[in-house]
């Protein structure tokens, strides 16, 4: 049995239980499970009380080996003691997910329906629309999966009552328009459709650079497949790596759990989540005794969040950055505007009262050692070394603003790039001739830390996660099964309970089909990409997609690939911009979750489709 353990999850404990049927609530502290043949047993929800159960029934429950637990990060507000049963278990190990996401289901509600298609497909395409034109933007307008999950919840209802109720019958199948009240299912599907492809192509830089700076077009045929090959090939990659990096229990995603907490909200009052209303978790009980209802909060929060936003967005801007030192030390003085300033300085003590700016790093669910790493890492770059390297002058640092990531010449303006370009390809005589490029050291330093963190967060799967993925690579190869290999959580084995699990060869197909389209576009247009760099970016991408997963799934943060990916490039195709750009798309894309691209973003949305209950078929459909 494969097991991925979590950091400071505390000893791992391992238990003889029957299959997870229905769940019953008899006690506040304690959860029954029914198996399928009817025995029953009690798993007490009380890490404390699981420590002393442990001790007391040896032959039910046996401790893990010490080498088999993993010391690391933590995953939020975790406590040792959890229970983590090698062969089922009762809920999820980690706090945040088991307050979170419901472990009943009801596999009659209806999902792939009429009005899930059209609000999904509307949604989708109202998102793709709004992000690819704000895209060159610098005040883009932000998409989000937020906005999506509160129109769709009215728009949902209101379909559910004025459509009709009629069944059509087309030889052996039977459908209809309205299969009753909109359900959570639906709803989660809808956000999902949106938020796969309501977002802006990477691969449009591409266009873009090739238009306006190389006079080159790929016309329309080109330009189409060029973006369906970037956009389609991570559903491939996806597939290969989703027994990794979705159905283990400690590969939570944080980014998911709000949108399934927001589901829950809206739908909380639904039969198969409530059962007979008193079935909460020992955590939701706490809470729901404590203050209102999560829809009477979430209203109050809404309308507090709207009028206050009001001000830093149109009544007073200056809220959305405080330069307290840029203040005191007024507008001509050098040392504060370089120091205090968010907009060319470092930013050091400047506040931000604009919830866009302050929750742009997700606080409220990225774990917080994840925030303090990010944090302190960023303090010590650009508050400390990067004001120490500038004041001191060092490589000539103050000829060019302390913040910046554009290039120079040697006369300290932005470098020219046309100069030194002959029909889209570099000439090095015009190069000796122009100047040689001269990085600022704020970007040289940029460069220095994406190189790093990427070799440490290889360095830290190989180390914590290593022996983990080792053994399972070695049972896919002998061909043992998954749903026996793997260890899964609650809401996998559920979900495998009830639905068909999607096929390996239809994320083959994909992939295939997606990669000769690839090579296709860059062997006949001008790409400038060679069908085996193309093949060496795919490789990359695969290679990479695993241990920035799991970085990504258990912290909410993920280190960029766009730098390795340009100097690998670049040494294999020196003197070929174009196949640089397209190079780095068609490999950040793979990996990247930044900006909602590529396989991480499909393993996103299967870990929110297990979080809420989707049949994944009906999701690959």
């Amino acid at each position: 049995m494969l097991e991925f353990h979590n950091p400071s999850l505390g000893p791992t404990v391992r238990t003889e239980l029957p299959p997870l049927d229905t769940v019953h609530n008899t006690d506040p502290d304690m959860i029954t499970i029914e198996s399928l043949d009817g025995a029953r047993g009690i798993i007490n929800q009380d890490p404390e009380k699981n420590s002393e159960e442990t001790l007391e029934n040896k032959e039910q429950f046996e401790f893990m080996d010490d080498h088999d637990v993993v010391n690391g990060g933590v995953i939020g507000d975790q406590k040792p003691g959890n229970l983590d049963t090698e062969e089922e278990q009762e809920n999820s190990p980690i706090d945040v997910v088991r307050a979170t996401v419901k472990i009943t289901d009801n596999p009659a509600l209806p999902t792939f329906t009429f009005r899930a298609l059209v609000l999904g497909t509307l949604f989708c395409i109202l998102g793709a629309a709004v992000s690819e034109f704000y895209y060159f933007r610098s005040n883009a307008l932000q998409y989000s999966s937020f906005f999506v999950t509160l129109i769709a919840y009215p728009l949902g209802n209101f379909l559910s009552r004025v459509l009709t109720c009629r069944k059509w019958r087309i030889f052996r199948w039977e459908f209809t328009l309205n299969p009753g009240p909109f359900n959570i299912k639906e709803h989660c599907l809808i956000v999902i459709i949106a938020s796969s492809g309501g977002v802006s192509a990477y691969g449009t830089d591409i266009l873009a650079v090739q238009d306006l700076y190389y006079k080159q077009n790929l016309g329309p045929l080109g330009s189409i497949l060029l973006l369906l090959s970037t956009q389609c090939l991570g559903y491939g990659i996806a597939g290969f790596f989703r027994t990794y990096l979705v159905y283990p229990a400690t590969m939570i995603w944080p980014s998911t759990l709000p949108s399934v907490t927001l589901f829950n909200t809206f739908h909380e009052t639904d039969a198969y989540l409530t059962g007979d209303h008193t079935m909460l978790t020992p955590e939701q009980e706490i809470y729901a005794a404590r203050g209102p209802s999560r829809m009477r909060f979430f209203m109050i929060v809404f309308v507090a969040t709207f009028l206050y936003e009001l001000f830093p967005l149109f009544l007073m801007p200056v809220l959305s950055s405080l330069a307290v030192l840029c203040l005191i030390g007024g507008p001509n003085n050098f040392y504060t505007n370089n120091l205090g300033s968010a907009f060319k300085g470092s930013g050091i003590l400047n506040i931000g009262l604009d919830w866009n700016v302050a929750g742009a790093t997700g606080p409220l669910y990225t774990p917080w050692w994840a925030q303090v790493n990010l944090y302190i890492g960023a303090i010590i770059m650009i508050w400390i070394i990067g004001p120490l390297i500038y004041f001191n002058n060092f490589w000539n640092a103050q000829k060019y603003p302390i913040m910046t990531t554009l290039l120079y010449d040697n006369t300290s303006h932005v470098y020219n790039h046309s100069r030194i370009l002959t029909s889209g390809f570099f000439n090095s005589t015009l190069y000796a001739s122009y100047s040689p490029v001269i990085m600022t050291p704020h970007n040289a330093m940029m460069f220095a830390i994406s190189f790093v963190s990427l070799t440490a967060a290889v360095t830290h799967v190989t180390l914590y996660y290593g022996r983990d993925l080792h053994r399972g690579f070695k049972w896919w190869n002998r061909g043992d099964d998954r749903k026996t290999v793997f260890k899964a959580d609650v809401h996998t084995r559920m979900m495998r309970a009830s639905y068909k699990e999607v096929p390996m060869w239809w994320y083959l197909v994909v992939f295939a089909i997606t990669l000769v389209i690839s090579i296709v576009v860059c062997e006949v247009y001008p790409i400038y990409l060679p069908w085996w760099a193309l093949l060496v970016a795919v490789a990359m991408a695969i290679f990479l997609t695993l241990p920035i997963g799991v970085i990504q799934a258990i912290s909410g943060t993920q280190p960029g690939l766009n730098v390795i990916t340009e100097m690998v490039c670049g040494y294999m195709l020196p003197g070929r911009p174009i196949a640089n750009v397209t190079f780095k798309c068609n490999d950040r894309f793979y990996v990247c979750w930044q900006a909602y691209y590529g396989p991480l973003l499909r393993i996103l949305v299967r870990k929110l489709r297990i979080h809420g209950h989707v049949s994944m078929s009906q999701l690959d459909i």
